[in-house]
């Protein structure tokens, strides 16, 4: 069986999937909304303000957050006020605009119009070269049971070892833990180093990522590691730089950022709590999945119920309508923001 890509669409939410040869899950995209400000969209912005000390200008985009442009990218006597064609180098981050660049885009007179395009979700599509399968809003079950499985910390591999990825402010820390794998430092770091570029892939980190594998003393070993490593990520979207390893089994990893990770997308920027419209729309694929059950429940908190009847809205009338009922959404006082019961109505 050759590669798939999967996409499963709802009314603001588009996720996209692709499956190797062998049927394992190699890379995961979603975008709600507008398309993300991902690296290589093209846009125009206008010049608001030149800071010299930094060495940068920063560039209204339509975004919460100005994109920052480094002069020596900026035209040749740019001046604040100006209109400028630019090109996202570096997706926006929490705190951070997007960062661009002018060299290499084409300027032109004119109005500031919206996005010229480029980038975004159905670009990534667009541009595989596998013709994409509608699924619904769901995917097949395991595989939405293993993109639930990207929110947790612990990935266990196949030899008994396991990988801890916790993602912070400034970094992202993966730590190799041998477990139950008797076969050897070199066998189970081998193992991790094929898992880590799909791991980073399908949640989407990026930036600097510092990876503490098992301790080898030959540098030998350490060199196949490191291939391990390199061939992992030769087929990834993005740029990506890996540093030797070292005799402490330390490798310093940087990747570009390419719109928000998937944790973000799920807990917003606090990274603590379920975002509530990454819960609404995964309460909706739940009702998609679930029998046709006229009477349908959804239990649920007030807050989650307001996400439902606001951003999620036209998702849910649109299920609604397919399934021609409609679902009831039970506010209860007590229950969390974060949990939902999904109630069918018994048959007579």
């Amino acid at each position: 069986m050759g590669a798939r890509l999967l996409v499963a669409r709802l009314p603001g939410e588009t996720r996209a999937i692709r499956l190797d040869g062998e049927g394992i899950l190699q890379d995961y995209r979603i975008e709600r909304g507008q398309p993300e400000l991902q690296a290589g969209v093209r846009l125009r912005g206008r010049l608001r303000r030149i800071d010299r000390g930094l060495g940068a200008a920063f560039v209204e985009i339509g975004s919460e957050t100005p994109g920052f442009l480094p002069l020596e990218k900026a035209p040749q006597g740019a001046t604040e006020g100006q209109a400028l064609c630019l090109e996202v180098t570096r997706a926006p981050s929490p705190g951070k605009g997007a960062k661009l660049t002018a060299k290499g885009v084409p300027q032109s007179e004119g109005p500031v119009p919206e996005r010229l395009g480029g980038g975004g979700l159905e670009a990534w599509i667009g541009s595989q070269e596998i013709a994409p399968e509608e699924t619904g809003p769901c995917f097949p079950e395991a595989v939405e049971a293993e993109l639930e499985a990207l929110l947790e910390p612990e990935v266990p591999l196949p030899g008994g070892g396991r990988l801890l990825i916790e993602p912070v402010t400034s970094m992202t820390a993966i730590d190799l833990d041998s477990g139950g794998d008797a076969r050897g430092a070199l066998e189970t770091d081998l193992e991790a180093a094929v898992e880590i570029p799909r791991q980073l892939r399908l949640r989407n980190l990026s930036g600097l990522i510092v990876v503490d594998f098992l301790a080898l003393e030959r540098k030998d070993a350490r060199r196949k590691v490191s291939e391990r490593l390199a061939e992992g990520f030769a087929t990834d979207s993005e740029p990506v730089e890996a540093a030797a390893m070292s005799a402490s089994g330390l490798v310093e990893i940087a990747r570009r950022r390419a719109g928000p990770a998937l944790h973000e997308l799920a807990f917003g920027p606090a990274q603590r709590r379920r975002d509530p419209q990454s819960l609404a729309f995964e309460a909706l694929r739940a009702f998609a999945a679930a029998p046709a059950a006229p009477g349908a429940e959804l239990r649920l908190s007030h807050r989650l119920a307001a996400t439902l009847r606001g951003p999620a809205g036209e998702a849910l009338a649109a299920l609604e309508a397919k399934r021609g009922h409609a679902l009831t959404l039970a506010e209860e006082d007590w229950r969390d923001d974060e949990s939902y019961e999904l109630v069918l109505a018994s048959r007579p």
